[in-house]
């Protein structure tokens, strides 16, 4: 929960893994020109599409409550798998 509301004071800068990429591929003229390497239903954690700290919050809520039942979902699996 303090992720999702910490979330609209995150760098606009790339992390690490992004500008490695940037480097490694003809991708990176792409990103400065605002295009995306891979598309998404919200890229840049913009739910709402109006880059507002309201549309990252809803966008990191939603995407950490979707991680959590694909986890619970797949212990829930394994555990009928050992039953």
């Amino acid at each position: 929960m303090i992720a999702a509301l910490a979330s609209p004071l995150a760098s606009e800068s790339p992390d690490g893994l992004e500008a490695a990429l940037e480097r490694a591929t003809d991708e990176g003229a792409a990103v400065e020109e605002g295009g995306h390497l891979v598309d998404s239903p919200w890229s840049d954690y913009d739910a709402g599409g109006d880059g507002s700290p309201g549309s990252t919050i809803l966008a990191g809520v939603i995407g950490a409550a979707v991680v959590l039942a694909l986890g619970l979902l797949l212990a829930k699996l394994l555990s009928l798998k050992k039953a």
